[in-house]
């Protein structure tokens, strides 16, 4: 027995004391290793989560700066170390870089997220020429007007410094301020020359014009305006007094206008008919020679260029017949000439003649009056002056008529083949002294020469 604080207890209840305590000490230890194991855990949890945020948040790129106008940058160039984990929440592709500003591009990973930024910046300044600019007194003039190969990414603004003063005749000097959109200004000094026209535009090509009851007339085929002054003088047809469905003759006016206010007129007649037993190889005809003609790609030629090319074809396509074709069907021999049948001077003459007519030219058809027989030809008006022009393909080695003028012909008439080319002159319009153009021939072709004697 023991005596314990005055007690006596036996050594049984005593063990049971000691081994209680113990066993509380022990679960005392066991919820300290247990705290600071939790304390533990959750320290590395959060080192783990700020590691993970700060490699998330350092793998982004704050900004990203673009020049106005270059292509948009590509997800991955915010991304240093690619990850499938990052993913971006903004369509890059719908970003205007042509706008400078700046733009807000959101990733995530996870729970996290970040905004960086697209910075636009436009710091290249436009890049333009002065154009200089001559008006005649009355006309106007705007910004644009002074500015030729104008390059910018972003849109540019152009305004006058001081504005021109377009009602006093002479030259000014003008400046004009190009700005963009990222602020970025260009000064252009330009020069202004106001002048005085009283002269009216020329109107040449307009012709009396021919057609059949249900046709459409072409007013505006070969009719042109030039100006002494104005570049780009204005061209109104009136045309309507015409009924195409009336029998009858109609009168169709031109008037062409500068910009100094200048006019000019020309009227032309036009004659509707009803269409005639042979209209359908009227039309056939026609088609014929315009398909020719774009065959011949005379559209954008010059007109000495497009006579030639129509002249040169027929003395080479239209075999020559010795004799004298007894059918003088204008529509007839010109058919047979478009298709390379044999004929004389005058289906020769009747295709060259349409051919002429088709592609916008004024012909004459020429008839030589003596007693040496019939010879035909033509006469063109070529560059607002008539020539004669014959296809027929003889005596080359002599003389090439190809718009040539009176002086030419009466020369080849008298000295060459006497009466050849005979006609009533007082009938006819007076050519030029000299030649447009010539045509020279040389082993069995030809070959356009400008002017000649």
């Amino acid at each position: 027995m023991q005596s314990y604080n005055g007690q006596y207890r036996s050594n049984a209840d005593i063990e049971r004391k000691r081994a209680a305590m113990r066993r509380r000490r022990i679960r005392q230890r066991r919820r300290r290793i247990a705290a600071l194991a939790a304390f533990a855990g959750l320290f590395v949890a959060v080192i783990i989560i700020i590691v993970v945020v700060s490699r998330f948040y350092g793998n982004i790129k704050s900004s990203i700066t673009v020049e106005a106008g270059d292509p948009l940058p590509s997800v991955e160039a915010f991304i240093d170390t690619p990850s499938d984990s990052i993913k971006c929440e903004t369509d890059i592709s719908s970003i205007d870089t042509t706008v400078p500003g700046d733009y807000p591009v959101v990733f995530k990973s996870g729970m996290f997220s970040k905004t960086a930024t697209l910075q636009v910046r436009d710091t290249i300044p436009p890049v333009a020429t002065a154009k200089d600019v001559r008006l005649a007194m009355g006309s106007q003039a705007g910004v644009a007007d002074f500015i030729d190969n104008l390059v910018d990414k972003t849109p540019v603004s152009a305004s006058f410094v001081n504005k021109p003063d377009f009602s006093k005749t002479g030259a000014q000097q003008v400046q004009i301020q190009l700005v963009d959109k990222g602020g970025n200004t260009v000064m252009l000094n330009a020069n202004l020359e106001i002048f005085d026209d009283a002269e009216p535009p020329v109107i040449e090509g307009a012709k009396d014009i021919k057609v059949y009851i249900g046709e459409t007339a072409s007013y505006r085929n070969g009719v042109t305006v030039t100006d002494n002054k104005d570049q780009d003088p204005k061209l109104k047809i009136d045309s309507s007094a015409v009924n195409l469905d009336v029998v009858g003759v109609y009168t169709v006016t031109y008037t062409a206008t500068d910009a100094a206010g200048n006019s000019s007129s020309v009227t032309v007649n036009v004659t509707v008919e009803n269409r005639p037993d042979n209209y359908e190889d009227i039309q056939k005809l026609n088609q014929k020679a315009d398909a020719l003609l774009e065959k011949l790609k005379v559209k954008d030629m010059s007109e000495v260029e497009k006579a030639f090319t129509i002249f040169r074809w027929c003395r080479k396509n239209i075999p020559w017949y010795g004799g004298r074709i007894k059918n003088h069907d204008s529509v007839v021999q010109a058919l047979k000439g478009l298709e390379g049948n044999t004929g004389d001077c005058y289906t020769c003459a009747v295709t060259c003649q349409v051919l002429m007519e088709r592609a916008g030219f004024e012909t004459k058809f020429m008839e030589r009056k003596n007693n040496l027989g019939l010879h035909y030809w033509l006469m063109v008006k070529v560059e607002g002056n008539w020539y004669h022009m014959d296809p027929s393909p003889i005596y080359v080695r002599q003389f090439v008529c190809f718009l040539g003028t009176d002086e030419q012909i009466k020369w080849f008439s008298n000295d060459m083949r006497p009466g050849y080319y005979d006609h009533d002159y007082s009938q006819y319009p007076a050519t030029p002294d000299k030649p447009l153009a010539t045509a020279e021939y040389k082993d069995g072709d030809y070959t356009l020469v400008m002017g000649g004697n």
